[in-house]
C-alpha cells in the first residue's frame, strides 16, 4: 500500500546537498532558531483577493481541461504579475481557478520576486506535468558579484568579517561565504571528490552595516570557516517571495527533474501543496535561504 508523507521543512541557508556523514562535534553544528521564512520572525503572508493583485490563468487562454497544453497561458500570467510586483515592489498572484491543467514545458521562475502561484486547494487546482526536460517549477536567479578573500572575522558567531575590497557591497544586500572542501573529512572516500560538489561549505547572510572594508553581517555565522581553506565572499542578491499554495500537481511520466526546485531564493515557500509522482525530489533547494515547506502531502516516485 502507497503512503502519504506529511511533511513540515525548514530551510536556512542552504549552501549544497544533504549527504552521509558522523555525528557533528560541537563545533561544527549549526543554530537552527532562525529557520524558515525570513529567518523565523514573520509568518509566510496570507494571500486572497482581498490583499493582493491576482493574475487568472484562465484570461491568458488556459482550458483548464486536461487535454491542452496550458503552458503557454501560465508562462504569461508569470510574465505579467513578475512585472506588476517589480514595478509595485508588492506580491502579486497568478491565481489557477479549480480544473485540471496540463502542462508540457517547465514553468520558469527567474527573478520573479513577489510572484505567488495559488490554486483552489489541492483537491480542486490540479496540474499535471508532460513535460521532456527541466523541473517542474524552478524558482532561481542569477544576480551575484565576483569572490573576494575574507580577512579576518570568519569564526564561528562572528557578525563582523574584513574582505579584501568591498567595492561590490552595499548595506541591505544578501551575500555568501564559502571555502574550499576540507579533504581530511569530504574525500576520506576519493570517489567523493567530484567538481560537481567543490564549495560544499558556505553560508548566505544580510550586509546590515559596512564599516570601511568590515561587513556588518546578520545573522551570524554558523561555522569557523579555516584560512588555509580559503574564504571567500561575493554578494549573490536572491529571488525573494515566491510562493506556492494550495494546489495538486503530477508528474505523469518519467523525466530526470525535480518537482520544485530553488536556486539562489530567499524567503519563498510551498504551502499545502499535494505532490505525486517526482523523479529526483519533491523539493530541491540549493544555495538558497529561509526556504520553507509546510503542510504539504507529498507521495511516491518514479524511483
Amino acid at each position: 500500500m502507497k503512503k502519504i508523507f506529511l511533511y513540515y521543512f525548514i530551510f536556512m541557508g542552504v549552501v549544497n546537498s544533504l549527504g552521509y556523514s558522523e555525528i557533528l562535534d560541537e563545533n561544527r553544528c549549526v543554530d537552527w532558531s532562525k529557520a524558515g521564512y525570513n529567518g523565523g520572525v514573520d509568518q509566510i503572508p496570507f494571500i486572497s483577493s482581498q490583499t493582493y493583485v491576482y493574475f487568472n490563468v484562465k484570461d491568458y487562454g488556459a482550458k483548464g481541461n486536461g487535454v491542452d497544453d496550458d503552458y503557454q497561458a501560465f508562462a504569461n500570467a508569470i510574465s505579467a504579475a513578475k512585472n506588476y510586483a517589480k514595478n509595485n515592489n508588492t506580491l502579486a498572484v497568478v491565481y489557477v481557478p479549480e480544473g485540471e491543467y496540463l502542462i508540457k514545458s517547465k514553468l520558469l521562475f527567474q527573478d520573479c520576486d513577489g510572484v505567488v502561484l495559488k490554486g483552489d486547494g489541492y483537491k480542486k487546482t490540479k496540474l499535471y506535468f508532460e513535460h521532456s526536460s527541466g523541473d517542474c517549477f524552478e524558482v532561481v536567479a542569477y544576480r551575484r558579484g565576483t569572490w573576494v578573500n575574507a580577512v579576518s572575522g570568519y569564526n564561528k558567531g562572528s557578525t563582523q568579517i574584513l574582505v579584501s575590497d568591498v567595492s561590490q557591497f552595499k548595506v541591505g544586500d544578501i551575500a555568501e561565504i564559502q571555502q574550499d572542501n576540507d579533504p581530511d573529512i569530504m574525500y576520506t572516500n576519493p570517489e567523493w571528490n567530484q567538481s560537481w560538489a567543490q564549495y560544499a561549505v558556505g553560508q548566505f547572510f544580510r550586509i546590515v552595516g559596512i564599516n570601511d572594508n568590515t561587513l556588518i553581517i546578520d545573522p551570524p555565522l554558523n561555522i569557523s570557516f579555516r584560512q588555509d581553506l580559503n574564504p571567500q565572499v561575493r554578494r549573490n542578491n536572491l529571488v525573494s517571495n515566491v510562493g506556492f499554495e494550495d494546489f495538486h500537481v503530477e508528474i505523469r511520466k518519467y523525466i530526470d527533474c525535480r518537482t520544485f526546485y530553488f536556486k539562489n531564493a530567499v524567503n519563498c515557500w510551498v504551502r499545502r501543496v499535494s505532490s505525486y509522482m517526482t523523479s529526483k525530489v519533491h523539493v530541491g533547494v540549493t544555495t538558497s535561504l529561509n526556504i520553507e515547506i509546510r503542510e504539504c502531502y507529498f507521495n511516491d516516485s518514479y524511483r
